[in-house]
C-alpha cells in the first residue's frame, strides 16, 4: 500500500480529531500539523507525534 504525507492546518476541535485519526492510519507516512494557538498545537502534538 502506498503511503501519503498529510498536513492538518488548524488543530482545534475538528482538526484535532482529524490529526489523531491520521496519526493512527497506516496510509499516512508523515503527519504535519500547525495552529496559531501554541498550547493547542502542543496538546495535539503529544497525541499524534507529528513529523513537524
Amino acid at each position: 500500500m502506498r503511503q501519503i504525507n498529510m498536513g492538518v492546518i488548524g488543530v482545534g476541535w475538528i482538526g484535532g480529531i482529524r490529526a489523531v485519526a491520521c496519526a493512527a492510519s497506516p496510509q499516512i507516512g508523515q503527519l504535519h500539523i500547525c495552529d496559531i494557538r501554541e498550547d493547542r498545537l502542543a496538546e495535539v502534538a503529544k497525541m499524534t507525534s507529528p513529523a513537524s
